[in-house]
């Protein structure tokens, strides 16, 4: 058996053998290189967005004075769109007076949809509603 393994031939076969495999080998070997620099640079992109915004939140004052100041400028913010708000209601009996009397369906249609629009801004959805004192939450 020994004799068959040193022909030259066998020799050439077997080399040849460990050639493919080897070939093989770092085929497998570049591509599992790749995959690893792949997950690596994605994993490194996360963290840096994630150094990012822990930046951006050390940065922001979350004291209670600072805390204080943006509830301060919510506060002006819902003034002010409430403000606006009353403003467009206000107008809306001139507007849908004008709408009904000229009979225009389009007017009329451009009216319920500003209504319907503006009732979205005033009244909270359904789920978004607080509890009542006689619910069971």
């Amino acid at each position: 058996m020994d004799t068959l393994l040193e022909t030259p031939q066998a020799k050439r076969e077997s080399r040849k053998r460990i050639e493919a495999l080897h070939a093989r080998f770092d085929a497998f070997e570049a591509g599992a290189r790749d995959r690893i620099w792949k997950a690596l640079d994605a994993g490194l992109h996360q963290l840096s967005e994630l150094d990012e915004a822990l930046e951006r939140m050390a940065r922001e004052d979350w004291s209670v004075e600072g805390m204080r100041k943006r509830f301060e400028a919510l506060r002006a913010r819902v003034d002010r769109l409430r403000e606006r708000v009353v403003e467009r209601v206000n107008a809306m009996p001139a507007s849908a007076v004008s709408a009904l009397a000229s009979g225009t369906r389009a007017r009329v249609q451009r009216l319920v949809r500003e209504m319907e629009r503006l009732e979205k801004l005033v009244e909270p959805h359904p789920e978004e509603k607080a509890p009542g004192p006689n619910s069971q939450e």
